[in-house]
């Protein structure tokens, strides 16, 4: 066989096995940090944020149910405070209630 060929097959092979590895990679990580599945977003108004990061995990009676997506004053500029935009599963929105409380724990 031409070496060519060989070398091109193997070039490929590769490729091919490192794509088929890397979308294994993505759906289990996605899997595991629920990011396909449809989230719901909410506002917070919060005095103090000390300690909160984008990023860091929102929970829900100890489990893990979402994420803070952003931090930044509010549009408002009437409001006092800092607004913290999260996100969770939209599975667990029938458990947010209107008179939710929202705290922040290190």
């Amino acid at each position: 066989m031409n070496r060519r060929f060989v070398h091109e097959t193997r070039v490929g092979a590769l490729i091919l096995m490192a794509s088929v590895i890397f979308v294994v990679a993505i759906f289990s990580i996605g899997r595991h940090q629920k990011i396909f599945g449809q989230k719901v977003r909410y506002k917070i108004i919060f005095s103090n944020i000390s300690g909160l990061n984008k990023g860091d995990a929102v929970m829900l009676n100890g489990l893990i149910v979402g994420n803070v997506d952003r931090i930044q004053f509010p549009k408002n500029m009437s409001r006092p405070g800092i607004e913290v935009v999260i996100s969770v599963q939209k599975n667990v929105e029938t458990r947010i209630r209107e008179d939710s409380k929202a705290s922040i724990a290190s």
